[in-house]
């Protein structure tokens, strides 16, 4: 379904990526994060003018990639999602993934007629990536010539290490 011309016309789209590391490693602050998820959606909501523009998105990661939440509108998100910890650290996964959805996801808005700003990506991780040759993918996501290349901050805690964060980060 297409959006009203005017909402089209009247704001450009800043797309969001809440990247979150989900791996066995994060069994002990899981809950922390799914507590916070509802605060944040409100924040987001409430702010007049980000709630207008902001499309939020969250992507899971550990052994395996999982949209959680797709891109949304979060003053129709009733409901954040629930995390659960499992499995190991895939980098190399979880960059193919966004480099795939958000292509989707930019693709879909300009088909719609939107207009947008460059995506967000905002990688959180308590630890290191559990497989090598994790840096291709991550180019293919990071690389200039992808088109909807996102900025992405990158956020660590625990047994994170700021040289593997610095790789990731585009943005500080």
């Amino acid at each position: 379904m297409g959006a009203p011309s005017s909402m089209v016309d009247a704001y450009p789209i800043f797309p969001f990526y809440l990247v979150i590391d989900v791996s066995g490693s994060m069994e002990h602050t899981i809950e922390s994060v799914n507590a916070e998820l509802p605060a944040l959606r409100t924040e987001i909501a409430n702010d007049p003018i980000v709630g207008d523009i902001a499309r939020f998105a969250v992507v899971t990661f550990s052994d395996t990639t999982e949209l959680a939440l797709p891109l949304s509108d979060l003053l129709e998100v009733e409901e954040m999602p629930h995390l659960t910890a499992y499995g190991p650290t895939n980098y190399g996964d979880v960059f193919d993934f966004l480099t795939g959805c958000i292509s989707h996801d930019m693709e879909w808005f300009k088909g719609e007629g939107y207009k947008m700003y460059r995506p967000a990506v905002f990688f959180i991780t308590d630890g290191l990536p559990s497989y090598e040759g994790w840096e291709a993918n991550y180019h293919r996501l990071a690389d200039d010539s992808f088109a909807y290349r996102p900025n992405i901050v990158a956020f660590g805690f625990g047994e994170a290490e700021a040289d593997v964060l610095s790789q990731v980060a585009t943005f500080k």
